[in-house]
């Protein structure tokens, strides 16, 4: 498989593979979250990649060419299906030039995507011959919003590199995927996928998977690595030759350390190939087994794919764990091969069977050339989300009900999480009703399937009803002394008293009104009903408009109403108007409001009138079995008084969310013959919520029929369906309208169509150019379809706003919508009910309070515990003195009704029980610190220990709110980001780190001081075995001074020291740094660095644990003995808070400022991460304008960053983050001996896997961007990489137009070196007589090149740049050999010799030629 993504991508954003996946939530008896969340802006962001298949996601456009194809085998609905392995083949389509370049675009209904995240499409074209890079460089994709298009990419046949980025996986059926990557910020919720020049060789080749968005994490396999903690490399053994070959200049255990840009240079495996037999083998064993159906391979620097079309010379191999061959492929065409921005590229393929070790061997350079194999990488399997089979949308209603989706195949389980005040709603049936109330309502629905898997959505329904204005609908009341009255005359046989609560029509409640029974069936020009005032209407004359207002009904929806009602308006005896046939009155009718349940009947006059009579026609037979009356009206004509059209009443828009509507893309076409067929554009209109979108259905001169067809859970007998149809054309031809068909099916059979001889009638009605073409199946049913019928226009184009359903459960005539509904929630007894305290802990009991109820009785409380899939507790409890006690109650995030027998009392109540400890995740899915699936136990609260543990895939990010916990213990390496928003008693801090080498910190808490480095020796240098949430005291933790020995420094800053003869000061050296001091009770204050080295013992870590409580310390002897001196340690209530916090213990306003100091006046400062989270460099030099520089301590030398042109550019090309505790320096322009530093909230971030233990050796830094940039865009970059033993070293030089060719202190950047720990090896550049690690010039033509090593020895460096920079013009020149060695090249490798620290014998020179 391959997959294209555009340039620009980090290696937590490459892009997964899709493998076959049986189409199921997950495991049995899971239970499974979606891997998409929502922002605070409402926008999702996929955490992995999520396929768009299944629930609510649609082709949204079918180009004219595939329609006539989609009822093939290959159909479009292969490409929403959940079997991954299904796909819509394009073998059909005749002439390719109708698709107009357009293949396919998907569409999620319930979703808008964040912008600057990866989505595209995973596709397979049959023959891999054709894939040339005219037609890699073709494909485009497009992303949209509401059917607006937003950004596009790709599609340029002109270019010379890929702008989209190709993957592939090698054994994975050939498919490949072209995705959309992070550079595009706008928001979507559709994409399409098009070719530019579409060749019919290629689409009859073609087929589409899936589309998707989001991308599953690349795990390099590197040491450190929370993945694959135990990754080695399988060397050779005596004898042994197949596993991982090595010389002097082939260091195969650079494929496994932590810097992602080194690795193995294929271009010096050049001469060894020939002479290996088979190749030349790396092995890397993983330490762990990955699963089937995993990607697999190696990272390296970019290929260039562009004419390549086969090649040989590598092979994949991969092993379990008794080293015994799993499977082997050979990569040998762009199947197996990915190229990916931010130039790297990989060689990988999926694995059939699990294994645990994988084997490169290289057996040729057709490819590899000068390519660098940086690292092993395993990708996870891609997997159908849960939002696949169970998707559900927050809906606005304007009724007391709605039905909730609810997928076939299982049960869901809902439960009302909160409603507004006064409402108790009830969900029975997957149906919620008693929604009494406008404002929302949380719903919470967990499906499980047949295998016990489940997941669980929660949605929000809001109920926003409107009414017609203050001056509309006027009852005619009490106001007029009105009274009711039969008229007389027509034969009535029905007197007043026989009509059920008449009096109700003349009252001033509107929601009150009258029963009539089998009366709307009589014949014609009978009475119904009349109310008389003794006070007239409209003395003054005015136009006016006067009628009834009565219960919807099916019969009164369509124009039809019109035949059956008369309004007669008396004044006196005096008939002064009428709607009569005879007259010339028409019948006004409009609902009132949305709601749909009441419509109203009047007509216009501008006479005065003291009766309103209601008649029927008799034209019309409504049959209706019971019809409400609720009272007269009367309002000024002029008032704006317009209600909603009737046609709407009580209609349900069949969508996904709610009922799992899709589109049959089998039954969804043509049948013509044509030189053109129909298209479909904005399919997704037709499945949305929003009347007032449509999908359009372009129909031409055919000879034929098409089809539109929606399949949804299946609907009762006696339910209104139908399609609402927009066409001022279409509708005016009666002869169209008679030969439009709707066709009503049940599991695909048919049950009954409104055609010629069918059992159904077709009812067409509305008011607007909207019109509702409806039927009522006396079956039940799961699909209908709309079949317009063949038009002689040249061309026609139908508005489809939707298809819909009316209900009708007891078939009587009137929608559900306009009864009563059957409300279990009312509240005889009690009518309030609230829990003393929302939030508990084990074991407190939950108190809930009530208004109302009975003392002494009994009453069951059913909580459920939304934590555990809605697992139920059922607690009988006695209400005495008006409360409730639930004891016994086990940590659970709970939802509790209170129930008097089978009637619920009260709904919802929230009540959390939380655990006294609990462990965060270390595969949390998301970094929401209130998530109780994030958590072991369960969410904290202000009486809950938290551990925060190392390793974690995401840490708590906090936002402002309500985050509590008691203590907070962060094990090494572990972080939370914003905890100046949590609520807390006191944190516990691990930190680990190697014996035998410096570290630059920072002290992440209050009243530290250097006495506290320390672990006790019973604890063998491990603090992190200890219980946890223990003060630590001089009675359970005895100081030790030689378990490790402790080494610290200070910069720049005189430090006190003790001797058996009295107190010392210890001055800073010519590097600025102290020597090492044994001072107890140095303070470390906020944001202050120092240096620290923990013993020279060969082990693997120290950890310690902060903070220490102790009183006082004691200074020993050179044998560990007491030497008596002790000093006193000043400790109060605020050890074991945050360093940052203010003196009362409250969180600082960001931004936050800390002034770090010189003792003697300096450029070059020491400053220290005060915050348990990343800081972004970037951010951070951007806030503080007089830093010109960072540098980062990576356990050999300084590395540099500066700001360029708003960019981070770094010597090393990696750095971009301090680490929690980590210090670092910071550069100025000017001497001085304070310098303020401020902090804002915009630069905490988490770094999973990054930390201070991560940074030692040659590591460039686990913190570290994944994968250097050997030239940011736009910038003319020269990086030399310097190579010594296992240690590396870089520096920067860049060629900018407005820099200085001098040492400027706001352009350039010194080289800083630690004497006392003097590195293996330093590379830089001179100006103005200063080593640079950094340099920026514009017209410079000679540059000196100087080395520092720590001894002398065997040097290799590295000279890269963009291709086809400026830098192609220069060379580098050995002035003692004579050598030079153009860099004409993206990358020149050079091999020095043996080589001393100096500064003048290499020299980078500008060619003669280029000086010109």
């Amino acid at each position: 498989m391959l997959l294209f993504m555009v340039a620009g991508c980090q290696d937590e954003e490459f892009v997964s593979l899709p493998v076959a996946k049986d189409p199921i939530i997950t495991t049995r008896g899971s239970v499974r979250t979606s891997a998409l969340e929502q922002g605070e802006n409402g926008y999702w962001k996929a955490l992995k990649r999520v396929p768009l298949v299944g629930e609510g996601r649609i082709v949204n456009d079918i180009s004219d060419a595939l329609v006539s194809v989609l009822g093939q085998a290959g159909g479009f609905g292969k490409l929403l299906d959940t079997d991954l392995d299904n796909a819509a083949e394009f073998k059909g389509v005749a002439d390719v030039q109708l698709l107009g370049n357009q293949l396919a675009s998907v569409r999620d209904l319930n979703r808008v995507y964040e912008g600057g995240q990866t989505a595209g499409f995973v596709y397979k074209i049959e023959d891999t011959g054709l894939l040339t890079a005219k037609v890699l460089k073709s494909f485009w994709l497009k992303t949209f919003l509401n059917g607006v298009e937003q950004e596009s990419k790709g599609g340029n046949t002109g270019v010379t590199a890929l702008e989209l980025n190709l993957l592939s996986a090698a054994n994975n059926n050939g498919k490949q995927a072209l995705s959309i990557s992070t550079s595009f910020d706008k928001p979507f919720d559709e994409i399409k996928i098009g070719m530019t020049g579409i060749e019919a060789n290629v689409i009859q080749s073609f087929s589409l998977y899936y589309a998707f968005v989001g991308e599953n994490q690349m795990m390099p396999c590197i040491k450190g690595s929370p993945y694959f903690p135990n990754v080695s490399i399988h060397k050779n053994k005596l004898g042994d030759s197949d596993w991982s070959y090595s010389s002097l200049l082939i260091h195969p255990d650079n494929l496994i350390d932590t810097d992602l840009t080194n690795g193995v240079s294929a271009g010096l495996l050049a001469e060894i190939i020939g002479l290996l037999k088979g190749g030349v083998p790396f092995t890397v064993n993983l330490g762990k087994t990955i699963p089937v159906g995993s990607e697999i391979g190696f990272c390296l620097e970019e290929i260039n794919i562009l004419g390549i079309e086969a090649f040989s010379g590598i092979e994949l191999v991969t092993y379990d764990d008794q080293d015994q061959e799993v499977q082997r492929m050979e990569i040998q065409s762009l199947l197996g091969l990915s190229v990916l921005g931010g130039g790297s590229s990989t060689i990988s393929l999926i694995t059939t069977e699990p294994c645990s070790q994988v084997k490169i061997i290289i057996k040729g350079l057709d490819i590899l050339a000068q390519k660098i194999i940086n690292y092993a990488f395993v990708r996870d399997p891609i997997e159908v989300d849960a939002s696949s089979y169970f998707s559900l949308s927050d809906v606005t209603i304007s009724g007391n009900s709605y039905s909730l989706f609810s997928p076939a195949g299982g049960n869901t389980e809902w439960v009302v999480l909160s409603s507004p005040s006064g409402t108790v709603p009830q969900i029975k049936a997957n149906k919620i009703t008693g929604m009494t109330v406008d404002g929302e309502y949380k719903i919470s629905g967990t499906f499980t399937d047949a295998q016990g898997n489940s997941v669980t959505q929660t949605i929000t329904i809001t109920r926003k009803t409107t009414a017609l204005g203050a001056d509309c609908n006027q009852t005619v009341g009490t106001e007029y002394e009105a009274e009711a009255y039969m008229p007389q005359g027509g034969g009535s046989l029905i007197t007043l008293d026989q009509i059920k609560g008449y009096q109700n029509l003349v009252d001033d409640n509107p929601d009150n009104y009258a029963t009539y029974t089998t009366l709307l069936s009589l014949a014609a020009n009978r009475p119904i009903m009349g109310i008389e005032t003794k006070r007239s209407i409209n003395a003054e004359g005015q136009q006016v408009k006067a009628g009834f207002v009565m219960q919807t009904s099916n019969g009164l929806l369509g124009a039809d109403v019109l035949k059956f009602f008369v309004i007669k308006l008396y004044n006196g005896s005096e008939l002064v108007a009428s709607n009569a046939a005879d007259g010339n009155n028409a019948v006004d009718v409009g609902l009132i409001g949305n709601k749909g349940n009441k419509v109203r009947i009047g007509i216009t006059t501008d006479r005065e009138f003291n009766k309103i009579e209601l008649w029927t026609a008799g034209v019309l037979n409504l049959n209706i079995e019971q019809f409400r009356l609720y009272n007269a009206y009367w309002e000024l004509a002029d008032a704006g008084c317009i209600g909603s059209d009737p046609s709407e009443a009580c209609i349900e828009l069949l969508t996904p969310a709610a009922h799992g509507a899709e589109i049959n893309y089998d039954e969804t076409g043509t049948d013509a013959v044509a030189d053109v067929g129909s298209s479909f554009n904005n399919l997704g209109n037709l499945l949305d919520a929003d009347q007032s979108t449509y999908s359009t259905v372009t129909c031409t001169n055919v000879i034929g029929k098409t089809t539109v067809a929606v399949r949804f859970n299946e609907m009762p007998a006696n339910t209104q369906v139908g399609f609402i149809v927009a066409n001022p054309t279409y509708l005016a031809n009666v002869d169209l309208l008679k030969q439009t068909i709707l066709q009503v099916y049940y599991h695909g059979n048919p049950v009954a169509t409104t055609e010629d001889n069918g059992v159904l009638g077709l009812d067409v009605i509305g008011y607007t150019e909207r019109i509702f073409l409806e039927t009522k199946p006396n079956m039940v049913f799961d699909e209908v379809r709309i079949i317009l019928p063949a038009v002689a226009e040249a061309l026609e184009v139908i508005k489809l706003f939707g298809s819909y359903i009316r209900r009708d459960s007891d078939n009587d005539g009137i929608p559900d919508c306009a009864e009563d509904e059957e409300n279990g929630g009312d509240t005889p007894g009690i009518t309030d009910a609230r829990a003393e305290s929302e939030h508990v802990c084990t074991p407190e009991d939950i108190i809930i309070r009530v208004t109302g109820g009975k003392n002494g009785s009994n009453y069951t409380l059913e909580c459920y515990n939304y934590a555990a899939g809605n697992a139920t507790v059922t607690k009988e409890c006695m209400l005495e003195n008006g409360r409730f006690v639930l004891s016994g109650m086990s940590a659970g995030d709970y939802y509790i009704s209170i129930k008097e027998g089978d009637k619920t009392l009260w709904n919802a109540l929230h009540v959390a029980v939380h655990p006294l400890r609990t462990t965060w995740k270390t595969a949390a899915a998301t970094s929401d610190w209130n998530d109780w699936s994030n958590w072991t136990d369960g969410t904290p609260w202000g009486c809950t220990d938290v551990v925060i543990p190392s390793g974690c895939a995401n840490y708590p990010v906090l936002k402002k709110g309500e985050n509590h916990c008691a203590g907070i213990h962060f094990c090494a390496g572990a972080e939370v980001v914003n905890t100046h928003y949590l609520t807390y008693d006191l944190a516990w801090v691990e930190l680990s780190i190697l014996p035998g080498r410096y570290y630059m910190l920072s002290a992440p808490l209050k009243e530290m001081v250097t006495g506290d480095m320390f672990i006790p020796s019973a604890l063998n240098g491990n603090h992190g075995t200890a219980d946890y949430f223990t003060s630590l005291t001089s009675d359970n933790t005895p100081e030790s001074r030689f378990t490790p020995r402790a080494y610290q420094r200070l910069w720049s800053s005189n430090a006190p020291g003790q001797t058996i003869t009295g107190r010392v000061e210890v001055t800073p050296d010519a590097t600025n740094w102290t020597p090492p001091f044994n001072a107890l009770n140095q303070s470390l204050e906020a944001g202050m660095g120092f240096s620290l080295k923990a013993g020279n013992e060969t082990r693997s870590t120290y950890t310690f644990r902060f903070p220490k409580l102790h009183e006082s310390y004691t200074y020993v002897n050179g044998n560990g003995v007491s030497t008596g001196i002790t000093e006193t340690i000043s400790r109060t209530a605020a050890s074991g808070r945050f360093i940052y916090e203010n003196t009362d213990g409250s969180a600082p306003a960001f931004p936050y400022t800390v002034t770090v100091k010189n003792q003697k006046a300096g450029s070059t400062f020491i400053a220290g991460n005060p915050f348990m989270a990343h800081i972004d460099i970037k951010e951070f030099l951007r806030e503080n304008a007089l830093v010109t520089s960072v540098k980062v301590y990576d356990g050999n030398t300084n590395n540099s960053l500066i700001l360029a042109d708003g960019q981070l550019l770094g010597n090393d090309g990696g750095y971009e983050y301090i680490a929690p505790m980590q210090s670092f320096f910071v550069t100025v322009t000017g001497d001085a001996t304070e310098l303020k530093l401020t902090y804002t909230e915009q630069m905490l971030v988490q770094k999973p896997g990054a930390n201070l233990f991560t940074l030692r050796g040659n590591t460039r830094s686990a913190t570290r961007s994944m994968g250097r940039s050997v030239s940011p865009a736009g910038q003319q970059t020269l990086r030399l990489s310097a190579y010594y033993e296992d240690t590396s070293a870089d520096c920067l030089v860049r060629i900018q137009t407005n820099a200085s060719d001098g040492y400027l202190a706001d352009e350039d950047s010194k080289l800083l070196i630690d004497n006392e720990v003097a590195p293996l090896i330093s590379v830089f550049t001179e100006a103005d007589g200063k080593a640079l690690d950094i340099q920026q010039f514009s017209s410079r033509k000679e540059i000196p090149v100087g080395f520092s090593l720590k001894g002398s020895g065997r040097v290799l460096l590295t000279l890269s740049h963009a291709s086809g920079s400026k830098w192609d013009g220069w060379e580098l020149i050995d002035r003692q050999t004579g050598r030079r060695y153009p860099l004409s090249e993206p990358e020149t490798l050079v091999d020095l010799g043996e080589i001393t620290t100096h500064a003048g014998r290499f020299c980078l020179v500008k060619d003669k030629e280029y000086q010109k």
